[in-house]
């Protein structure tokens, strides 16, 4: 099929790589275990806000309010002071209302400007929790504060050896990465749903 492809097969597939990539990085990056792993984003935040108890784990805007204020205002006032949840929270957020009937929720303007939350941009994250009891479904801090290390290039190789005898190639994508969040004085908090 590469020989006889009237297509960039090869291209294709490199771009599937990518993409495969990027998405099991992003899930060890927000939820990964500290085992196999790296500590994950959200594994490694603090406590900010606990929901109230009886509403199936979800935030109300006063708990969203609560969680900004739990960050200290020297991560608040950085540029990269933001939210990450997943898009069904950040459908929930924009029907949250102030007293005063004010929508929470801001819509940038353009493709390229982001959402906002509070004055702070929004972040969708599918591999961050939906709303649900015990769940740390929404995080906010200074989201820079979480590093990524690289070791080496990343790797895509092809064997045209390895299944010779079914007559096949194999390509074969791979990185070496680790992620914390090395400040642990409280940068990144999040809502976490009340259990009960």
């Amino acid at each position: 099929l590469i020989n006889d492809s009237g297509i960039d097969l090869l291209g294709y597939i490199a771009d599937q790589a990518a993409v495969s990539l990027a998405v099991a990085t992003n899930t060890v990056f927000t939820v990964g275990d500290d085992t196999a792993d790296p500590n994950g984003i959200v594994r490694a935040s603090t406590l900010g806000v606990t929901g109230a108890s009886g509403i199936g784990g979800a935030f109300s805007a006063d708990n969203l309010l609560e969680l900004l204020y739990s960050v200290g205002p020297q991560y608040r006032r950085l540029p990269s002071a933001g939210w990450m949840m997943a898009d069904s929270s950040i459908l929930a957020t924009r029907k949250l209302k102030l007293g005063d009937g004010q929508y929470i929720f801001v819509p940038g303007l353009t493709s390229s400007e982001p959402d906002t939350l509070l004055g702070y941009p929004l972040y969708s994250n599918p591999d961050v929790a939906a709303v649900t009891n015990s769940a740390k479904s929404v995080i906010f801090g200074a989201l820079d504060k979480y590093m990524i290390r690289q070791a080496g290039a990343i790797r895509f190789e092809r064997s045209d050896d390895f299944a010779f005898t079914s007559d096949l190639s194999t390509f074969k994508i791979a990185i070496r990465v680790d992620g914390d969040l090395l400040d642990t004085t409280g940068c990144v908090k999040h809502f976490l749903g009340n259990s009960g």
